[in-house]
């Protein structure tokens, strides 16, 4: 919900995440957006999944792509 991607606590989780995300892929927004969904939803990003993550890190930066990704179903539901 709205509510929880604005969270206090859930920016500074996707702040961290973000840092973490590009120390390891420093400058290279496909392999950032590639590395992400890896670590929060354990594979990688279908084509059309890719395509609007990079553009959501490319308008408004890898936090708001890790602040989205807690909140895809896959990472909130386990099966």
């Amino acid at each position: 919900s709205l509510a929880l991607m604005n969270d206090a606590l859930v920016q500074l989780m996707a702040d961290a995440f973000a840092a973490r995300v590009e120390a390891e892929q420093t400058g290279d927004v496909s392999r950032q957006v590639a590395r992400a969904w890896r670590l929060a939803i354990g594979r990688e990003p279908d084509a059309d999944e890719r395509r609007l993550s990079e553009r959501l890190v490319t308008a408004h930066g890898l936090e708001a792509l890790c602040r989205g990704l807690s909140n895809v179903t896959e990472f909130v539901v386990i099966d």
